[in-house]
């Protein structure tokens, strides 16, 4: 049995742009996907249940709030205007009981969201198309929180909290810093 690779944050900003706009393109559910998943850094777990009349309310409070499947504990996380603009945009002429993330499937006549497969192939995809590995929908949630870390000034105990994690160590290990740090460190090298 091979080693298990580690899923990785993407680092460039630029690429996550990019890819935003790759997956608008593609289809703008995939767009907003992405995008919530990058700006909130929930789980993917905790995003595909959305629905309409939810993207509503956190558009009227100004932010996300939902009680995360895997811990039972609720995190908030405040809009910004790119992903406020992208649920106005979403959301204009959709029923409110529709899921966000819904599926095309049918079963029994009932709207489904999207599985959490489907929603691994489009990621990936979308990585791959920018040359990137290790990618799949947990790298939208280690996104988000790289990000908060290199805004805050490297403040771990900022991305902590952001995560909703109980122990800094944990949040050192689930960042991958060492590993990128050596990464960089061997892209570097020039005997």
């Amino acid at each position: 049995m091979g080693k298990k690779t580690t899923v990785m944050p993407i680092t460039n900003k630029e690429i996550v742009k990019d890819m935003i706009e790759y997956l608008n393109n593609w289809n703008e559910m995939y767009g907003l996907l992405f995008t919530f998943g990058v700006y909130t850094g929930y789980r993917i777990s905790d995003i595909l249940p959305i629905k309409i009349r939810d993207l509503s309310r956190y558009l009227d409070d100004n932010y996300v709030s939902i009680v995360e499947k895997k811990t039972g504990n609720r995190r908030e996380v405040r809009l910004n205007s790119i992903l406020r603009r992208a649920i106005k945009d979403y959301i204009k002429d959709k029923d409110s009981f529709e899921y966000a993330f819904k599926s095309n499937k049918k079963t029994k006549g009932v709207n489904k969201p999207i599985t959490r497969e489907h929603a691994g192939r489009i990621i990936k995809k979308a990585a791959k198309a920018f040359g990137l590995k290790h990618i799949n929908t947990h790298s939208m949630r280690k996104t988000f929180a790289l990000f908060i870390y290199e805004l805050s000034g490297k403040d771990m105990n900022a991305a902590r909290e952001a995560l909703g994690h109980e122990d800094i160590s944990y949040t050192k290990l689930y960042l991958g810093l060492d590993r990128l740090k050596v990464d960089d460190l061997v892209s570097e090298l020039d005997f």
